[in-house]
């Protein structure tokens, strides 16, 4: 199995990891901030023997402050997203924290100077609108009476999301280990007051403090051996599948009522990600700005330079469609796996 074969299988085990622990974190009684706090632990705790062997430094110079910023962004995001999986449906909860897109581009925007094309533009718009159909006073579950606050803390968890990814891009050169014992230990320390508060519950949820910990590790493990291996925006495609299992576990555990406007936007935000994530892996195709072009042609008549460009934007959008037919495909025998369980009102 080749490296890159390898990365996208990774990045798939990890959305298979954290929805295993969406579901163990949505039915069981642990406290968030205790579970979160001995997720962390466990994360250090199993990091450090690696990092102690390797003889790695556990403060790099030069990346000490994007290594504290992304490890308490890191921990905001998970703290945020445990409590959101409590108070709304996991696969609105999966599909809401794909939001993080949109910030991502306006932050890569902002701060690294990165361009937004239309094409970015054009997904985020259909993510918006996606989490504007899902988290509609006409969808939601009356099971859910915190069904609200569970949306800002998501959306807060999707920030927290994009703004890590821009620290993270300047850490590939500190090694797994010692991000994995920065993150455990931020995570002890922000959310170690909130599991003395409280109650205790080791005793009687051991298998499940057990089980999320192990999840979380793993999880963040395998998406940051992913992301090494593979682009980013591949990744992001992989960990979409999310969505997939999020509601696959609804509909075995929790039996939650479906309605066509949550199916849709769902089904919408999906799609945009997927985009997304194929624009980003697609190679310029720019004639115009690109340097091999000789100079007579930048220098001809407007009629000639709009021939280019032209043919330039057919060749990339003929280039997507090859991937975007499938991903079309998928989206939907989806969407037709989930019709029976539609209920339009």
């Amino acid at each position: 199995m080749c490296e890159r074969q390898r990365g996208l299988g990774q990045a798939l085990l990890a959305s298979f990891l954290i929805s295993v622990c969406s579901v163990v974190v949505k039915s069981c009684q642990v406290p968030i901030g205790q579970a979160t706090f001995l997720s962390g632990l466990v994360v250090a705790c199993c990091s450090f023997p690696v990092a102690l062997y390797r003889s790695e430094d556990l403060f790099p110079s030069g990346h000490r402050l994007r290594l504290l910023l992304f490890s308490v962004l890191n921990s905001i995001m998970v703290l945020s997203d445990y409590q959101a999986m409590r108070l709304m449906p996991l696969g609105d909860e999966a599909v809401m924290a794909y939001t993080s897109i949109i910030f991502t581009v306006l932050l890569a925007r902002i701060f690294l100077g990165e361009p937004c094309s239309r094409e970015k533009l054009l997904c985020s718009f259909c993510i918006v609108v996606g989490v504007a159909l899902i988290s509609s006073p006409a969808v939601a579950n009356l099971a859910y009476p915190h069904y609200g606050l569970g949306c800002v803390l998501t959306l807060l968890g999707a920030l927290c999301d994009a703004s890590s990814y821009i620290f993270i891009k300047e850490l590939s050169a500190v090694p797994c280990s010692v991000i994995l014992i920065s993150c455990g230990t931020a995570s002890m320390i922000i959310t170690g007051p909130l599991s003395l508060i409280e109650e205790w519950t080791i005793p009687k949820e051991l298998i499940s403090l057990t089980t999320i910990t192990l999840l979380t590790f793993f999880h963040d493990l395998f998406i940051i051996l992913a992301l090494r291996a593979e682009e980013a925006g591949l990744v992001s495609l992989v960990q979409a599948t999310d969505i997939v299992f999020s509601y696959i576990w609804e509909l075995t555990f929790f039996e939650e009522p479906y309605t066509f406007l949550r199916v849709f936007g769902a089904g919408l935000v999906i799609s945009a990600v997927c985009l997304a994530a194929l624009v980003e892996r697609s190679p310029p195709v720019s004639l115009l700005e690109c340097k091999e072009l000789p100079v007579f042609i930048k220098q001809t008549d407007r009629k000639l330079r709009y021939e280019f460009g032209l043919r330039a934007e057919m060749f990339k959008w003929l280039h997507l469609r090859d991937r975007v037919l499938p991903l079309v495909s998928y989206s939907a025998s989806v969407f037709m796996s989930l019709y029976p369980y539609v209920k339009i009102y």
